[in-house]
């Protein structure tokens, strides 16, 4: 039988930590919240700098927040389907190793948990793979407590709004990003020549093809258009532009 250590280091390496790390991944988000920016600074006119620099990119795409699981790994799988069904694999892991050690695990067990802490981990793939680097059960079952509860809020949330909701989810952002810092109409549909309605509409268009989100802005600039002044979802989200840079400020970052 391996050493513990040795069947870590094994995981580790199969998951592609080594070839997938921290900073590839903070190069490639640091692309999209760029192109991001580029596109919101120009549609607004508005320049952004110091502690708000990335903040409305960050709203629009956040890995971490807590009502949206993205997948890096494909460009159209995502929704409720996926999310259940890695729900479903990563619970099936959590109940091998609440019974038993790491080293105590089948050939198929260690293979089955090697590929589902690859590919299901979405958002929170990097803090799985920190914590199967530890070594320790405990650190693994945090990690994997904290993702399954990450991806039930994700799929809870999902559940509330019919049709893609990342892709709404990115239109009530981009709304609520041109009613902080502009004061641009809230367009959905098309004009009289068949091109994006408005500004709004001619910027939501390119946010879903940086964040590739295949699908047509018009439906979801109506729905983020329908939504009351004082929605809680919008609301928060402005809330956030204004509390993220103060905090960024307060911690010298």
């Amino acid at each position: 039988m391996f050493k513990a250590s040795e069947r870590i280091e094994g995981i580790v390496q199969s998951m592609g930590v080594i070839d997938q790390s921290y900073v590839d991944f903070a190069e490639r988000a640091s692309v999209t919240l760029s192109d991001l920016m580029s596109c919101i600074s120009s549609t607004l006119g508005v320049e952004f700098e110091g502690s708000e620099k990335f903040v409305p990119a960050a709203l629009i795409f956040n890995p971490l927040a807590a009502d949206c699981g993205i997948w890096f790994d494909t460009k159209k799988a995502y929704g409720k389907a996926r999310t259940s069904d890695a729900i479903e694999r990563l619970s099936e892991v959590e109940v091998w190793l609440l019974g038993q050690e790491v080293e105590e695990l089948t050939a198929m067990q260690l293979q089955r948990m090697t590929t589902r802490l690859r590919d299901d981990a979405g958002p929170l793939y990097f803090l799985i793979s920190i914590a199967v680097l530890s070594g320790s059960r405990t650190a693994i079952l945090d990690a994997l407590e904290l993702l399954l509860e990450h991806l039930r809020c994700c799929n809870e949330a999902e559940k509330t709004e019919g049709g893609n909701y990342r892709a709404f989810r990115t239109a009530l952002a981009l709304r609520a990003i041109f009613e902080t810092y502009s004061d641009i109409e809230i367009t959905a549909g098309d004009d009289a020549k068949g091109n994006p309605s408005g500004e709004f509409c001619s910027c939501l268009e390119r946010v879903f093809e940086i964040v590739s989100l295949d699908v047509g802005f018009r439906h979801y600039a109506r729905k983020a258009q329908e939504r009351r002044d004082n929605d809680p979802m919008l609301n928060s989200m402005k809330q956030e532009l204004i509390d993220v840079p103060i905090k960024i400020s307060n911690f010298g970052l």
